[in-house]
C-alpha cells in the first residue's frame, strides 16, 4: 500500500551536516572516508592494452589504464589503475 509520504524538514544545522556529508571531494569528511577503500570503477574487460580512459571519481579527474605487476610472491597481471592525469605543457 503506497502511503504519500510528507516531506522532511531538517533544522539548518542537521540540513548542513547532511550537505557535507554528502560531498565527496578532497578534503571533506566523505572523500577521506571513501578515498581509504578501493572503488569499482569500470569491468577489467573495458580496459584494452595501451589504452587510457579518462574517469572522473570522487570529484577528481583521473586516468584508468592497465598495467602488469609482478611480485615477487605472486604474479598479478591486468592490474587497472586509475591516476591523476597531467597533460604535458606546452
Amino acid at each position: 500500500m503506497n502511503m504519500p509520504h510528507e516531506p522532511i524538514t531538517y533544522s539548518q544545522e542537521k540540513a548542513k551536516e547532511l550537505e557535507e556529508l554528502s560531498q565527496a571531494s578532497p578534503g571533506t569528511p566523505m572523500g577521506r572516508l571513501l578515498r581509504r577503500f578501493w572503488q569499482p570503477i569500470t569491468a577489467s574487460d573495458k580496459v584494452k592494452p595501451g589504452t587510457a580512459i579518462p574517469v572522473k571519481l570522487l570529484s577528481e579527474d583521473l586516468t584508468l589504464f592497465e598495467v602488469k605487476v609482478v611480485v615477487p610472491t605472486s604474479s598479478l597481471t591486468g592490474v587497472h589503475i586509475a591516476v591523476r592525469f597531467c597533460m604535458p605543457a606546452g
